[in-house]
């Protein structure tokens, strides 16, 4: 048993994933803070407050296409050509039985005006005037003032995702800056004499450190920035002095030392440091030795040193936490249905998270789930994941499964990601 876990302890061991994850949401905190940004730097981030339309959609009556404004009863006269009318030209035109004006396309209708015909659908044309076909439909190539939206409609709620579309929309009223919460502080760092840095000369022995670059690249791709700190050694009296130097950060992750080995005690560390441990162990494989634990101020996640194992506990359990502490109303892997192409097994008792690649609806186990959590070359040749729960030893050819695209949008309404 770990240093900082008792016989008297009140923290969860070796619970289900469905429990882990429902104990995080419940004691991840979101932050209100927040900041205003330009829109050109709002992608991605999350909005913190509720924007509604202050214009009608579109603002006033226009021209969808390059032709001739008419009143559409018309259709069957040969009509003057009074003038013609551009975009930008925003002058009263007054609509007289038994004219047109030639009409560009996103010019303000002249009143009286019920339809467009397209120039290319005149049967007769000259300077002067135009012949034009029978049964034109009122409004026809018509854009009527708030036809898409009033004014007032909501835009963007607090918690939704910043968009290219969101840009798009919050633009077309001439919104300029929105209110949107804060970037969360987060330090990412690994454990373990034996890690290299990258860019460090290896012994014959060490291991470059993998792990936290891969976290913040994961981080990264759904919109989180994560600040490397460093390796800290299997030494408890220094790691005690590592974390403290820490202070500030909103969320910690840590790769390795939270397992059962003698130099082992990141967690004692953390505890040292006034962290309360939440929750030790998930019963799955990959990911077994996760540790979550808050700090005041502080949530932290102390993952396991195998890379496949830290890289699916980031991918199931940080990233959703983050998107609950940034505010989100995302904040759930979304699932879909494949169907499995060739029969694996499992490992009973557990629950088996497995790697695999999800193509025009069919999923293949990689390496036909014959793997270990110390491989790198799983997670590259892999797209998706599934979840299976441990009371399943197999899983048959053909079988309908949920899987988990790597890197998929969340999704605000929880489902089970489990197969039973």
């Amino acid at each position: 048993m770990p240093p900082f876990l008792t016989k008297d302890s009140a923290v969860k061991q070796f619970i289900s994933l469905q429990d882990a994850k429902k104990t995080i949401s419940k004691y991840i905190k979101p932050k209100h803070d927040f900041l205003y940004a330009p829109l050109e730097n709002a992608l991605g981030k999350i909005c913190a407050e509720d924007i509604i339309a202050t214009l009608d959609a579109p603002s006033f009556s226009q021209s969808a296409m390059d032709g001739y404004a008419i009143f559409h009863d018309n259709a069957t006269e040969k009509l003057d050509i009074v003038g013609s009318i551009f975009a930008g030209d925003f002058a009263e035109y007054i609509l007289q039985l038994g004219t047109c004006y030639k009409i560009m396309t996103g010019a303000m209708l002249p009143s009286g005006c019920t339809a467009v015909v397209p120039f290319e659908e005149a049967l007769a044309s000259d300077e002067a005037s135009v012949n034009l076909p029978l049964g034109i439909a009122k409004y026809a190539n018509c854009r009527l003032r708030a036809s898409e939206f009033k004014k007032d409609k909501p835009l963007c709620s607090e918690g939704d995702t910043i968009t290219a579309g969101t840009i798009s929309l919050l633009a077309s009223q001439g919104i300029t800056h929105i209110k949107v919460r804060s970037p969360l502080k987060i330090a990412v760092l690994s454990s373990g004499d034996e890690i290299i840095d990258p860019w460090s000369t290896i012994e014959q022995y060490g291991v470059f450190n993998s792990n936290t670059i891969t976290i913040k690249m994961l981080l990264q791709s759904y919109g989180f920035e994560a600040d490397y700190k460093g390796v800290f050694p299997d030494n408890l009296e220094k790691s005690v002095q590592f974390i403290q130097a820490l202070q500030g950060y909103d969320v910690i992750i840590t790769t390795g030392g939270v397992s059962m080995g003698e130099a082992d005690f990141v967690g004692e560390a953390f505890v040292q440091n006034d962290m309360t441990p939440i929750f030790h162990k998930v019963n799955i494989k990959p990911g077994k030795p996760i540790l979550f634990g808050q700090m005041p101020n502080t949530d932290v996640f102390a993952l396991p040193g195998n890379p496949m194992s830290s890289f699916l506990n980031t991918m199931l359990f940080v990233v959703p936490a983050l998107f609950q502490k940034i505010g989100a109303t995302n904040r759930h892997l979304s699932t879909q249905i494949a169907t499995n192409q060739a029969s694996f097994s499992l490992s009973q008792g557990k629950g088996n998270i497995v790697l695999g690649t999800l193509q025009n609806g069919v999923f293949h186990a990689t390496k036909d789930n014959h793997y270990n959590s110390g491989m790198h070359s799983p997670m590259s040749d892999s797209n998706a994941i599934a979840i299976f729960s441990g009371a399943k030893k197999q899983v048959e050819e053909g079988e309908a499964i949920k899987a988990i695209l790597l890197n998929s949008a969340l999704v605000a309404t929880a489902t089970s990601d489990e197969n039973h």
